[in-house]
């Protein structure tokens, strides 16, 4: 065989080669869970008593003359899957602390192709378990939750840090559980954002995040109608609220998670 054929046979291999290690490793890593697992624990139904009616007992005798379910879609499972997002006000590229001032649930249903997401205000007051230990606290608002959870305050010892907390502190509280989890700060925001070119939103009214005093930082004044943001216009306007509520501030970041949906 010629010189010149024995290398280029010798190159290929070694790129073959390379291709199917880089596969490997990226097979390894795209599977690889990028926070600790929730490990929340199991719910178990009372037991129930004889004669008595259960939601179980009434779908199984429901099944057995309705039709045959339609099958998940995208491989999903049959019962919905419940999503915690989180949103940090941590303004440094790390998570050690923040507070969680936004949360929010997705479910996810893939046997009837909805998702419903529901916004939960960071002001409520609820019980945070697991953190007594530390200065007999085991009440506080919500958002405080993801807080104490943080490995900065070391307050929390179990799972999932600051998204395991504020999952077991719902869980607590509303009974719902979280499947999986997101949590972002206010940097990996501004890079998502700008990782799409910006976001196209419409506004109804004008929103003004002027400073209302010397302690108000300055988040700028958005004309009503079309706008297009970068990240951090987008930022800013998802956490103006001194000159109206929580609640508004809330359907601002609907309209920018809108957005960057349909971006």
């Amino acid at each position: 065989m010629p010189v010149g054929r024995k290398i280029l046979f010798i190159i290929l291999g070694i790129l073959a080669a390379a291709l199917i290690g880089g596969g490997i490793y990226l097979s390894i890593r795209w599977n690889r869970p990028m926070g600790e697992s929730l490990n929340l624990p199991t719910l178990t139904p009372a037991a129930p008593q004889p004669g008595e009616s259960t939601p179980a007992a009434d779908a199984a005798a429901s099944a057995q003359t309705a039709t045959a379910a339609p099958a998940p879609v995208c491989g999903g499972p049959a019962e919905p899957l419940y999503l915690l997002g989180i949103g940090a006000d941590e303004r440094d590229n790390t998570y050690l602390y923040g507070l969680g001032d936004v949360t929010r649930i997705a479910r996810v249903d893939f046997v009837n192709q909805k998702i419903t997401i529901l916004s939960i205000p960071r002001d409520l007051w609820v019980e945070i378990p697991d953190i007594s230990d530390h200065y007999g606290i085991d009440h506080g608002k919500l958002n405080q939750a993801y807080l104490f959870g943080g490995p900065g305050m070391g307050y929390y010892d179990g799972p999932g840090g600051g998204p395991g907390l504020t999952a077991r502190t719902l869980m607590l509280n509303f009974g719902v559980r979280s499947d999986y989890y997101a949590a972002v700060n206010m940097q990996a925001f501004v890079k998502i954002i700008d990782a799409l070119g910006g976001i196209d939103i419409y506004l109804e009214h004008d929103v003004d995040g002027r400073p209302i005093d010397d302690h108000t930082e300055d988040m700028g004044y958005f004309n009503a109608g079309q706008q297009h943001l970068t990240g951090a216009q987008a930022l800013r306007l998802s956490r103006i609220r001194k000159k109206y509520n929580d609640l508004t501030r809330a359907d601002n970041q609907t309209l920018v998670m809108c957005a960057a949906k349909e971006k």
